[in-house]
C-alpha cells in the first residue's frame, strides 16, 4: 500500500513539472500550424496567378469563408480566388473561389494592416493601398512578452513569402 502511495506522489509530482512544457508546446505548435497555412494561401495564390496568367487574390474572409471582410481581420479565415481586377480584393462577378481557410483559434490572433493580397501573372504582389509588401503577425493564446512563440509572416517584393519566429511583445 504505501509502495502505491509513493508511486502516486511520484507521478503526481513529475506531472506537474510536465505541464508548463506541455502547455508551450501546444502553443507552439498551433502557432506554426496557423503561420503554415496562411502561408501556404499566400503560396498558393502566387502560384495560381503565375499558372493561369491571371490575377489571384488572397484576402481576409467573412465568417462562412464566402467573401472578402474589406478590412483586415484575417481571424475569421480567409480565401483565395481568380480575381477578375474589376474590383480588386472582393469576391464578385465572375470571381472564382478556389479555396478557403477556417477561422483560426478565437484567442489566438493574426495583426496585419492588408485588407488583400492580390498577385498578378508575375507573381508580384500588391495589397490594399496599392504597397508592394505585407507583414502578418501571428500571436497564440498567453503568448507572454519575451516567450518566443510569435510568427511573423511578411511577402516581400517580388511575391515571395516567409515566416520568421519571433519573440512576444
Amino acid at each position: 500500500m504505501i509502495e502505491l502511495l509513493v508511486t502516486i506522489a511520484i507521478l503526481a509530482i513529475l506531472t506537474a513539472l510536465a505541464l508548463p512544457s506541455y502547455r508551450t508546446t501546444l502553443q507552439n505548435n498551433r502557432g506554426v500550424t496557423q503561420a503554415d497555412d496562411l502561408l501556404n494561401a499566400i503560396n498558393d495564390a502566387r502560384g495560381e496567378a503565375i499558372t493561369r496568367s491571371r490575377f489571384v487574390t488572397v484576402c481576409a474572409a467573412v465568417a462562412g469563408g464566402t467573401a472578402c471582410s474589406g478590412d483586415a481581420n484575417w481571424a475569421n479565415g480567409w480565401i483565395v480566388f481568380e480575381d477578375d481586377y474589376t474590383n480588386t480584393g472582393e469576391v464578385d462577378g465572375t470571381d472564382v473561389i478556389l479555396r478557403a481557410w477556417p477561422a483560426i483559434d478565437t484567442q489566438d490572433s493574426i495583426t496585419t494592416t492588408a485588407f488583400y493580397i492580390s498577385f498578378d501573372r508575375y507573381g508580384k504582389p500588391r495589397t490594399n493601398g496599392g504597397g508592394t509588401t505585407a507583414s502578418f503577425t501571428l500571436k497564440p493564446q498567453g503568448c507572454t512578452a519575451g516567450a518566443n512563440l510569435q510568427r511573423v509572416l511578411s511577402v516581400a517584393t517580388l511575391g515571395r513569402a516567409s515566416v520568421v519566429r519571433e519573440n512576444c511583445t
